[in-house]
């Protein structure tokens, strides 16, 4: 019964760079959105590799990040998983970028969770403005941007 109440997603960016596979719980009709905030933004800008002679090829299959919907990496409310054609390495310049969230993910984020080598870094604004969490491999809780989340970079 609890499986029919959540979905499952799969996103390709439109760039070939980067997929996203969503999996969250179904909110029903009674959940009240915040009102101070501004609505999810529904243009997502794909990430990007750092510097273009590192352009990745059409192949997204290294997940870089988890981003859950709850604290404590709790898959309760659900997460969005971030792939992209490598991983992180060791130098500290970023690696991957994701200009503003996928559509639903904004203002969502809880915790994170890194993978295959990175770091990430979450940004308050799109364009990577604003106040910033990271970069930390993982994260239980966020702090001030608890639920305020709308860009990304991985190194």
């Amino acid at each position: 019964m609890a499986e029919r109440n959540r979905h499952q997603d799969a996103q390709r960016s439109a760039r070939p760079n980067l997929a996203f596979r969503i999996w969250w719980k179904s909110r029903g009709p009674n959940v009240t959105m915040r009102a101070e905030r501004s609505p999810p933004r529904h243009d997502t800008v794909s990430p990007a590799a750092s510097s273009p002679s590192s352009r990745p090829s059409a192949g997204s299959t290294t997940l870089l990040a988890r981003l859950y919907d709850a604290p404590n990496r709790s898959t309760a409310d659900g997460y969005l998983d971030v792939f992209a054609a490598g991983g992180c390495d060791s130098s500290p310049d970023g690696d991957w970028e994701l200009g503003t969230v996928p559509s639903g993910w904004n203002d969502r984020v809880s915790s994170f969770q890194g993978f295959s080598g990175c770091e990430v870094r979450l940004w308050q604004n799109g364009g990577f403005a604003g106040a910033s969490y990271g970069p930390a491999p993982s994260a239980g809780t966020l702090g001030a941007l608890d639920n305020a989340t709308s860009s990304l970079t991985f190194s």
